[in-house]
């Protein structure tokens, strides 16, 4: 076969094909074969790799472009975008400024523009992250962008960040929800802050309304507060979004923003579902107040945790239960109390050694803050730590908070909520419940009174736990329920939204239970809760359905 190429002889040069060039020699002739367009390599080019957001008031949101462009000649596509290593750990000041479906398929010179924002909530600090596209990539198609950006004081407080005004039939307005303006009084700060302007975006849909708007211009002296109320009237189905900006003189450039959210639905009518689970591998972080006003609390809580723990019993439940107060000051701060500081399955008398643990005295701080303890406990530092073992990677976390004042730490409630989401691969996983105050208004009975603790309500909100009043008298049937479920037990539901009463149909596995206070379920008014009883209890596993038809409270109409 002189002067002939043999394929047959040199099959291995055939893979050549696919890394890009493949050349055949004939006598002293090169024959070069270019090989198709989807066998050449992608190349995503990201600009710029660093974005500096510069200096932006605690409060206010900026935004800069990064660009993604497609320089080869096939069709390649950005698959996933995330942020990752974020400093300090668990905060969410960079975020993408629009929403986003991905994989996004780019053809040959083309380009995508990602609107990345930065919106900061803690005063005084630099952030840090790294915005991760095309993560599961091999590069050259990974690709990473830096990002940073620092806040200043903000002398206005504007609370909530986010405001959400839930679900809304077409003939129901929402319910008026607040804002809050609150000169914070802080050093630096002046004696006057004027608010010149408090309005929506122009992107904001208009089925938000603001309802008794202050005079504007506003002056706010120190510590003074001022609320606008935002009511919802969706006209058609589907989610609404929108922005409520509040600007002073002093800052006019840049407002801080409240996220608005809420949803129109055509029908009145609602399903919630539930699902018993078996039984569940869980740490419980309890967090105690131990300021001067707590005897009475830390000892109905020691009398009557057997009904806590009969949960745990009963469901074979493989737990950590541990123990901190809401010190956060000291080289003790969110560490576990005791001497047998996490109690497991394995623990010679769980119950004796909760009861040691929990006894943490009344000599504490007055400046209770239970969510900055909770944080400090499960801070990289102290799990590595003084409480190293306590967090397992493929057990659900919950933080049980019980205290007779509100929370009083510093950061916004989101900035905790993020947090303790982010120690979970899912963060549906982490629950928060508290025993504490009423939301809006203090308590008082013979065993003890408590401030009203709206922080606690949020996080325990949106972390999907239950909330009991410390006011109660009947600690046992209030550890009883916190029990079963954080044990993955529950005979009782709360329902997502208020339902007309006589109309709540109840489903365990698709058959359905009668109304029956012996033998069925009844419902609670006071938690919005369907209870069940005796053998209507449902089993577990199961699956529960709850259908009712959404009320339109007096007063909410539009």
């Amino acid at each position: 076969m002189n002067g002939m190429f043999s394929f047959r002889k040199f099959r291995w040069l055939g893979l050549l094909f696919l890394l890009g060039w493949m050349v055949l020699a004939e006598g002293c002739q090169c024959v070069i074969i270019i090989p198709p367009a989807e066998y050449l390599p992608c190349n995503l080019v990201v600009k710029p790799d660093k974005v500096e957001m510069g200096t932006v008031p605690a409060g206010g949101v900026v935004q800069k472009l990064v660009t993604v462009t497609n320089e080869s000649n096939r069709m390649c596509p950005l698959s996933t975008l995330r942020f990752d290593s974020l400093e300090p750990q668990g905060h969410a000041a960079f975020r993408l400024g629009k929403p986003m479906k991905f994989p996004v398929e780019l053809g040959p010179n083309q380009s995508v523009v990602l609107p990345i924002q930065f919106a900061p909530r803690r005063h005084n600090q630099n952030f840090k992250s790294t915005l991760i596209l095309n993560e599961e990539d091999e590069p050259p198609l990974r690709q990473e962008v830096s990002l940073l950006g620092d806040t200043q004081g903000s002398c206005l407080e504007v609370t909530p960040e986010l405001l959400s005004l839930g679900d809304n039939t077409l003939t129901c307005g929402s319910g008026l929800e607040e804002v809050q303006l609150k000169h914070n009084g802080e050093p630096g700060c002046p004696a006057e802050i004027v608010v010149s302007s408090v309005s929506f975006t122009r992107a904001t849909s208009s089925e938000f309304q603001l309802v008794n708007l202050p005079n504007i211009p506003l002056t706010l002296r120190p510590f003074e507060t001022a609320k606008v109320n935002v009511q919802y009237v969706p006209e058609n189905q589907g989610l609404d979004e929108g922005t409520l900006q509040v600007y002073t003189v002093r800052s006019a450039a840049i407002p801080i923003n409240v996220r608005l959210l809420g949803r129109g639905v055509a029908a009145p009518t609602q399903t919630d579902t539930f699902r018993t689970e078996e039984s569940k591998r869980v740490d419980i972080l309890f967090v105690i107040d131990n300021s001067c006003s707590m005897w009475q609390e830390q000892k109905a809580l020691t009398d009557n945790f057997g009904s806590f723990m009969q949960w745990a019993i009963k469901l074979k439940a493989d737990y950590q239960i541990g123990v901190i107060t809401t010190d956060v000051d000291g080289k003790e701060a969110g560490c576990l109390r005791g001497s047998d500081p996490i109690i497991t399955p394995q623990t010679k008398d769980p119950i004796a050694t909760f009861w040691n643990n929990v006894i943490v005295g009344t000599g504490g701080s007055s400046n209770e803050k239970g969510l900055d303890a909770a944080f400090k406990a499960l801070s990289k530092e102290n799990l590595e730590g003084c409480n190293k073992g306590f967090l397992r990677k493929d057990a659900s976390l919950s933080l049980i908070f019980i205290s007779d004042e509100g929370d009083q730490s510093e950061d916004p409630v989101y900035i905790y909520t993020d947090f303790f989401r982010s120690l979970k691969e899912k963060p549906f996983t982490v629950q928060a419940s508290a025993v504490v105050g009423p939301e809006k208004e203090g308590c008082s009975s013979l065993f003890g009174d408590a401030q009203k603790a709206p922080r606690y309500h949020q996080i325990v909100e949106e972390l999907r736990g239950i909330v009991a009043s410390i006011c109660d008298s009947d600690w046992a049937e209030t550890l009883s329920q916190l029990g079963y479920t954080n044990f993955g037990y529950a005979p009782e539901y709360k329902l997502s939204k208020q339902p007309v009463e006589s109309t709540i149909v109840v489903r365990v596995n698709n058959q359905i239970v009668p109304r029956n206070n012996r033998t069925g379920w009844f419902y609670k008014e006071f938690s919005n809760s369907v209870r069940f009883t005796g053998p209507a209890t449902p089993p577990i596993p199961a699956t529960i359905n709850i259908q009712y038809q959404l009320n339109c409270k007096q007063g909410d109409t539009p």
